[in-house]
Order: structure tokens, then sequence, then C-alpha cells
């Protein structure tokens, strides 16, 4: 929903007036008003499309999604924070429009915006005396007004939306506990599950981090990003770990790094060191594919095998060792002591050093194994 220009169905909104110092800014509403205090802002409404656009644009409170993070409530539900603090103003336009107009709706205007233009739209935001400290949260959205259908059916309408954070200065607590961190697995996949709540009174834009290791210490692989955790809100994150192509033992550990310092606000940071927050370590395995698991198997076969003539060598040197000397007596050939030995004629060749034609004369010394009791 909410990207540096908000867009859907190519038209959109973002912060008309964005500010150099705070790079947020850019995709954002941030302000710090005081309880009974008002302060003017503006909204880029922009038309990406060669017709004219209908469209609804309107503000509202903001809710927690399904994990944590930040939505807005519906057009038809009635706001109690700032969606309801939001007041268009429409006594000063700067652009030439088609038509605008209050909606039937609270906090909305009706606008006809022309093919490939923008404009913006003033509006306000009052902040109420009783106001508590810290940050509330709203949005401003717009979506395309369409004529209902003749036939029944659904009709769906899509909307482009931008966050408004306003803080209430006061005592600014800015802390993250862990919640849990818990691993599933479905469909072959890991499902790595940590959250976190934010116990404070403002968001934090937080560094997330999730490590997943070989049992011998190297990283396989690193979730994370930066996410914006709400004020008083559990959030629940969700990385998927594809089934790894070799399987085996893992471990996974999540890091929250945030700016603790009251200084610090959206977009804006102390300079002071990061708080971190490090979970416990979790142990999982996971099964290989299928062709990880194939070439696991003959690499262990061939493993097995050179382990087997290493050893057989390994017992072989150790035998001949043992060996004692001999004299050649007449009659003797590699054959006859081999077979008196058992033992192949091409190992006494080996151990003797004895070359081609591969004859013995007799009186030479050689050695052969000792007799057995």
């Amino acid at each position: 929903l909410f990207p540096q220009t908000s867009f859907g169905a190519n038209f959109g909104v973002r912060p008309a007036y964005p500010r150099e110092d705070n790079p947020r800014t850019d995709s954002i509403f941030v302000q710090t008003i005081p309880p009974g205090e008002t302060k003017e802002e503006g909204v880029k409404v922009i038309n990406s499309t060669q017709e004219i656009k209908n469209l609804l644009l309107y503000s509202r409170d903001s809710v927690k999604s399904s994990g944590g993070g930040f939505a807005c409530i519906q057009l038809l539900e009635k706001n109690k924070d700032v969606g309801d603090w939001v007041k268009f103003d429409l006594s000063n336009l700067e652009e030439d429009l088609l038509d605008i107009k209050f909606g039937q709706e609270a906090n909305t205007i009706e606008i006809k915006i022309p093919a490939g233009a923008e404009v913006i739209i003033p509006f306000t935001i009052n902040v109420p005396k009783d106001a508590s400290v810290g940050e509330h949260n709203g949005c401003v959205l717009v979506q395309e007004i369409k004529e209902k259908p003749e036939e029944v059916g659904v009709s769906l309408s899509l909307r482009s939306g931008l966050r408004v954070a306003v803080t209430v200065p006061g005592e600014v607590i800015r802390k993250i506990e862990f919640s849990d961190f818990k691993i599933d697995k479905k469909n072959g996949s890991v499902y790595l599950r940590p959250s976190v709540k934010n116990t404070g009174n403002v968001s934090m834009d937080t560094d997330v981090s999730v490590k997943v290791k070989y049992f011998f210490g190297l990283t396989h692989k690193d979730f994370g990003g930066e996410f914006p955790i709400l004020r008083g809100e559990v959030y629940d994150f969700n990385f998927e770990l594809k089934k790894p192509f070799w399987g085996g033992l893992y471990s996974a550990t999540a890091t929250f790094s945030y700016d603790e310092n009251s200084k610090a606000s959206i977009g804006v940071e102390s300079g002071e060191k990061f708080k971190k927050l490090k979970s416990e370590t979790k142990w999982f395995f996971s099964a290989p594919t299928i062709f990880g698991l194939i070439i696991e198997i003959a690499f262990l076969l061939i493993l097995l095998m050179v382990f087997a003539i290493w050893r057989l060598n390994k017992k072989k040197k150790r035998w001949i060792k043992k060996w004692v000397n001999y004299t050649v007596e007449k009659g003797d050939t590699l054959e006859k002591l081999s077979k008196q030995n058992r033992v192949h004629w091409e190992v006494f060749v080996e151990v003797n050093k004895i070359k081609p034609p591969y004859t013995l004369s007799e009186g030479q010394e050689i050695k052969i194994p000792p007799r057995k009791k």
C-alpha cells in the first residue's frame, strides 16, 4: 500500500510537501503536533491514464493487519483517531479541476482529474486537546468511483493510500520485547516465525535479521529487512525457507535492532548505538530434496568405498610387515609359492619387487607370509 508513490489502477497519491531533512516524508506524512494545535499538509493526486478519472479521496484510521503490520480501515467504517483529525480544504486549490465536491461520507471528497494530470489537495491535521502522548496513525486514500452495475454481482475497487503518522509530544517511550519464535514445517518448507511487541508509545523502524546456519556454523540463509513496528502492537514475521537442497540440521536466530533513544523518530536517527534484541537459537532438521538425497547417497557410497580401500591397504601393510625371509629352493616358482601360502602371485611380485619375466633363482632371498601353526 505504501511505496514512494502509492498507485492502484494507474492513479495514486503521494505527499505534496516532503521535507529535505527527513527522507521518509517522500512516502508518508510525518508530523509532530501538540494537543489542540493544527498543521497544514497537502496530498498530490496523480492520474497517469489517458482518460478522465472520477476519484474519491478520503482519510481513515489505521488498523493492525493480520501479521501486525500497517493497514487502513474501510471506507464505511467510522473514524476515531487520525482519520477524524484530517480535514480536506477545498477553499484554496492551486489547480483548476473539472469537478470537485465533498462526498456523502465523512472526511471524503469527490474529484474528477483530467488525463495525465497531477493536482494538490490541501488538508489540515487538527489534534484534539485530549490527545494522548505518543504516536497516532491514520491514512489518506484514493479510489475510483465506479457506476453501480446493472446486473447483480461483485464489483471490485482498488484503492491506494499513504500513512499519516502524528506524534503528540511528551514522554516518548521506545521499547520492543520478544513475544515468541516458532518454527513450523509445511509442504516441505520451513517457516520461521519470530514475533515482537512494541511496548512503547511510538512506532519504530526496526532492522530484522533471521539467520539460518548449518550445524557447523556457516550461514545458509539470511532473511530480514527494515519494518515499522507499530505502537502497542505485536508484529508476527513469517519467513519461508524453501526445502534446502542438501537438508540436514540447521539453527535459526532472530535479531531485532532499533534506536531506543527518545530523540529518534520516523526517518530520523538519534546517532546513538542501536539496541539489539536477540532470540534464543532454535534447532530444526530438514530433509533434502530428492535430487540432493540421490547425490548424498552416491557421495556416501564413494566415501565408504574409499574408506574400505584405505582400510584394506592399511591392513595389507601391517600384514606384509610380518612376512619372514625365505631362501628360494630348487623347483620353486611364483605359482607354486603363491599356492602354498595362499597369496596371489602379484602380491609376491609387489612385495619382493620382482621384475618381468617374474622368475625365481635358487638361493634367492625373498619374503613370504609366516607359516601358520
